[in-house]
C-alpha cells in the first residue's frame, strides 16, 4: 500500500493497485486482516484516488476500490466520495465520482450492493448526463450500460426518463 501512496514510478503504483486487487479479490485474504489494517487499507485507497493524476493509475486504483467493495456493502466513505465527487465544482472531482461509480457498477458482484440505492444512482446519473465536462458525460453512459442490467419495473420509468438525454449525448 505504501508504493501505491509514495512511489514515484507510475508503473510501480500501478503495478501495486493490479497486485492488491488480485489479492484482495478473494474474499479470505481481505477477511484475514483485521479491521484497522482493512479501514487503513480503504482509506489510503480513496486518498491516493484523490491525489492520483495519471489515469491508468487511476483505472488500476477504482478497478481496486471495486473489489474491496465487494467485501465492504457498507462502506460509507466510498458512498461519500462518489457524492461529494459528481457535485463538486472541480471537473476532476466529478470525473473520479463517476470513474469509481461506472467501476462499481461494472463488477458483477457488486450488483447487490448497488441494487437497494439503484434508483439513487441512476438519479445522479441524470445529473452527471448534463454535466459540461465530455469526460463526466462519456463515464455517465458507461455507468448507465451496467446499470441497465440491474433495472427492474421499479427503476424502469426513471430509467426511460434518461434516454432522451442519452440520445443528445
Amino acid at each position: 500500500c505504501r508504493i501505491l501512496a509514495s512511489s514515484q514510478s507510475v508503473q510501480s503504483r500501478q503495478y501495486a493497485a493490479v497486485l492488491l486487487r488480485k489479492k484482495f479479490s478473494k474474499p479470505k485474504n481481505w477477511n484475514k486482516l483485521n479491521g484497522n489494517d482493512q479501514a487503513l487499507i480503504k482509506t489510503g485507497c480513496l486518498e491516493s484516488l484523490h491525489r492520483e493524476q495519471e489515469k491508468s493509475v487511476t483505472s488500476a486504483l477504482c478497478a481496486l476500490i471495486a473489489v474491496l467493495a465487494r467485501h465492504q456493502p457498507a462502506w460509507t466513505e466510498l458512498q461519500q466520495f462518489i457524492l461529494e465527487g459528481v457535485k463538486s465544482e472541480v471537473a476532476r472531482n466529478r470525473i473520479l465520482g463517476m470513474q469509481v461509480l461506472n467501476a462499481l457498477a461494472d463488477d458483477p458482484s457488486s450488483s447487490d450492493d448497488l441494487a437497494p440505492q439503484l434508483k439513487d444512482w441512476l438519479m445522479l446519473c441524470r445529473k452527471t448526463l448534463n454535466d459540461p465536462d465530455e469526460e463526466v458525460c462519456y463515464l455517465t453512459l458507461l455507468t448507465l450500460t451496467h446499470l441497465v442490467r440491474l433495472t427492474g419495473s421499479d427503476e424502469t420509468n426513471v430509467f426511460q426518463q434518461l434516454i432522451p438525454n442519452v440520445l443528445q449525448k
